[in-house]
C-alpha cells in the first residue's frame, strides 16, 4: 500500500493485493453495522471487496487445500461469526465434552 501508484493497473489481477489473496488460505468478510456515515454491510458496496470475494470463491477449487470463508458481523456491539468448517474453539469444546462428559 505504500506504493499505491504502482497498483493502478488495468488488470486488477496484476496487483500485489490480488497476489496476496492468491496466497491466502482463507478470507474473513467483516460486515459492519449501520452508522450515520457507513453500512450496513459496507463491503458489498465496494467493488474491490466484491472482486476479492468472487475471486477467492472462484479460485478455491484450484487450490491444493480447501479455502476457508468466514463471515463476521456486528450487531448491537457484539460480534457474530459464521465459520467455514468447525471453529477451533468449537473443536476444543467438542473434545472436552467427549473426554470429560461436560453436561449442560
Amino acid at each position: 500500500q505504500h506504493s499505491l501508484d504502482k497498483e493502478l493497473v488495468a488488470d486488477p489481477k496484476q496487483t500485489s493485493f490480488f497476489r496476496a489473496l492468491s496466497l491466502a488460505s482463507g478470507l474473513l468478510l467483516v460486515l459492519d453495522e449501520q452508522t450515520p456515515t457507513t453500512g450496513p454491510a459496507t463491503p458489498f458496496s465496494r467493488i474491490w471487496c466484491g472482486f476479492e470475494l468472487s475471486e477467492a470463491i472462484r479460485e478455491s477449487e484450484a487450490r491444493p487445500i480447501p479455502f476457508k470463508l468466514d463471515i463476521a458481523a456486528c450487531r448491537d456491539g457484539k460480534a457474530h461469526v459464521l465459520t467455514d468448517g468447525v471453529a477451533e474453539s468449537d473443536r476444543i469444546m467438542r473434545t472436552q465434552i467427549r473426554h470429560h462428559k461436560v453436561g449442560c
